[in-house]
């Protein structure tokens, strides 16, 4: 559902636009303009442009005070009297309009106070030294956060409502907030973590007898999903993200309450894939994600903790070192692993960025720098931006391209001082580049990612922290402890793939080229991706995979490098009319296509000549 302005809610609902009131105050005070020295005068406005906005974000629901700056251009129109009426002069004037009114945002008021205008000559200057009670919100009624007033937003609540410090308990801020909590298992939005309220609503919950009831929820109520807080952690930092909805964007969800939004009364947000499409929505959920950390683990009582967690390694930054920080953090301000790390990184220890990381869905080897590790930098790019890094970079060009290896989500340089093979023939970085990755690794700047929401006007709601991209995976690692809840969501994870695969290949067209593309657009991979993986261009990809008769071999080499079971491999070649059955390399297909993900098309050919074989694909890189 599309946010509502306020500027549409006042023209829409109050017949209120700033055209109109720029027209009545010419209309009304033509002497508070320009003035000729003779002759009457009259002005038409031609267009209004927004300026700028003011509106203080820490104001009361019942007295929101509204403050426009509006430029205006206007035709003045001159007669004079001792001339005939057809006989006038015009000119075109611009002017800047304050423009102040008040609302009262409470569901059972909803209304505007008288509106002040007048002429400046300027915009007010920013305040260079910015504090809390200086942040404004903008046309949504939602709050303008520069990178510096997080933390400074997180001080003024803990102030406000836990002065005691860390640890935060969530429960004991929401109470002293005013919010009451309710807890349950959600049935229709089960990918929720927690909803808050802001009118009066509905949810259906599981009941202990087996029944699906609706559960009635007042204005100010957290509701938790049971179904997916599995740990105290996360239930905390799901209260603490619902405190801060309402904190920050209670304004927000009134003004579409007085808009006249009578929708489902609920706003959830579920990540997809980062899209970003910046929406108010977008920003709110933005702001949200990201102000339960500041919280959680405050600014100065952060920093001094990092200090003296490194002091107790005489102050070594290497990877261990780093991982063992993290997970003391972790337990110092009961957070979790993944939010001590990020933390740690926003306030100015970049190199944690080499720890604890799954750009895939499975975990990369910790590595740093042999130096200082600069901010921003990433050195870890998720297999999916192959395609997007090979367009943009200078990666695309084939001959420095070759100069490196995709190994363990990085490019690192071609040689034995940085590359080994393991046991199995896997390319893993030596111990030497997962402790010098700057020396031997391409350095990309990191971006924000942001996570796609959904709303409408009376609810915020917590949504499941989803595995961002891939939904089909061909490698699991069930590696958790067992018998506890990570152990058993692995399980359900491998389960879940399972049905997946299974729903991908019953479903696959009965053409080649069709099946191989749905299979390969579910998969979310290019044929850019596949080419830099066959060691051949995007055509080249596009040729195979549309040919009417396409080689046996080079049908593999796609099934290699998209990295897929062997099950869905044995569909598309048979779809593409060919069998490795009585091919004298059989053992060894069965055997690459086997091990999913482990050999790539280049370690298949380098085997393949070594027996004087011809190679998956054929010929010189293209």
């Amino acid at each position: 559902m599309e946010a509502t302005s306020l500027r549409s809610v006042l023209r829409d609902r109050f017949s209120i636009d700033f055209r109109g009131l720029v027209q009545k105050y010419a209309d009304t005070y033509p002497e508070n303009l320009d003035q000729p020295s003779k002759g009457k005068v009259f002005y038409q406005v031609k267009d209004v442009h927004l300026r700028k906005t003011y509106t203080p974000m820490f104001q009361p629901i019942s007295d929101t005070q509204v403050l426009y700056f509006v430029e205006g251009n206007l035709k003045q129109v001159i007669f004079e009297p001792a001339k005939p009426a057809s006989s006038f002069q015009e000119r075109m004037l611009t002017y800047l309009f304050r423009i102040q009114g008040s609302l009262d945002l409470r569901p059972c008021v909803s209304g505007v106070g008288d509106v002040y205008m007048k002429v400046v000559d300027k915009l007010p200057e920013e305040n260079s030294e910015r504090e809390v009670e200086d942040i404004q919100m903008d046309d949504y009624l939602l709050p303008i956060l520069y990178e510096d007033d997080y933390d400074k937003v997180a001080e003024e609540i803990l102030k406000t409502y836990y002065p005691e410090g860390h640890p935060v308990d969530g429960r004991k801020l929401a109470e002293r907030m005013g919010l009451s909590i309710v807890e349950g298992g959600l049935v229709d939005h089960e990918d929720t973590y927690g909803l808050i309220c802001f009118d009066f609503s509905e949810v259906k919950v599981l009941c202990k007898d087996g029944v699906v009831r609706r559960l009635r929820l007042n204005p100010g109520n957290i509701f938790l999903n049971t179904n997916k807080l599995k740990n105290q952690r996360m239930c905390n930092s799901t209260i603490i993200h619902e405190c801060v909805h309402m904190y920050l964007d209670r304004h927000y969800f009134f003004l579409q309450r007085m808009s006249g939004l009578k929708a489902t009364a609920y706003a959830a947000r579920k990540e997809r894939n980062y899209s970003w499409r910046n929406t108010p929505v977008d920003w709110m959920e933005l702001q949200v994600d990201k102000m339960p950390a500041h919280i959680l683990m405050e600014k100065h009582a952060a920093l001094a903790a990092i200090e003296r967690l490194f002091s107790e390694y005489q102050g070594s930054r290497d990877p261990q070192t780093v991982r063992a920080v993290i997970f003391a953090l972790a337990d110092e301000f009961e957070v979790s692993p993944s939010m001590a790390k990020y933390r740690m990184v926003e306030l100015g220890y970049p190199e944690a960025e080499g720890v604890f990381t799954y750009p895939d869905h499975l975990p990369v080897p910790d590595h740093g720098c042999a130096g200082i590790w600069r901010k921003g930098i990433t050195y870890t790019v998720p297999e999916k931006d192959i395609a997007a890094i090979l367009k943009t970079t200078a990666l695309g060009d084939p001959v420095r391209r070759m100069k490196y290896r995709f190994v363990e989500n990085h490019f690192c340089l071609n040689s034995s001082k940085y590359i080994w093979k393991d046991g199995r023939g896997k390319l893993r970085l030596t111990a030497y580049a997962r402790n010098h990755i700057d020396e031997c690794c391409i350095a990309f700047s990191t971006r924000g990612r942001y996570s796609g929401a959904e709303y409408d006007a009376r609810m915020a709601a917590r949504g499941k922290m989803e595995r961002p991209a891939d939904k089909y995976l061909c490698h699991y690692q069930i590696d958790a402890e067992p018998g506890t809840t990570e152990y058993e969501e692995q399980i359900e994870f491998y389960l879940d793939d399972q049905d997946r695969w299974n729903n991908l290949i019953d479903n696959l067209p009965h053409d080649f080229t069709l099946a191989f593309t749905k299979a390969r657009k579910e998969l979310q991979t290019s044929e850019e991706t596949l080419g830099f993986r066959i060691g051949r261009s995007q055509k080249k990809v596009s040729k195979i995979i549309t040919s009417k008769d396409p080689k046996l071999r080079e049908v593999i080499a796609l099934c290699i490098a998209m990295q897929i079971p062997k099950k869905l491999s044995d569909k598309l070649i048979k779809l593409a009319g060919k069998s490795y059955e009585a091919d004298p390399m059989a053992s060894y297909f069965e055997s690459w296509l086997d091990m999913c993900g482990d050999f790539t098309v280049e370690h298949c050919n380098a085997v393949l000549v070594k027996l004087g074989q011809e190679p998956l694909i054929d010929g010189e890189f293209d």
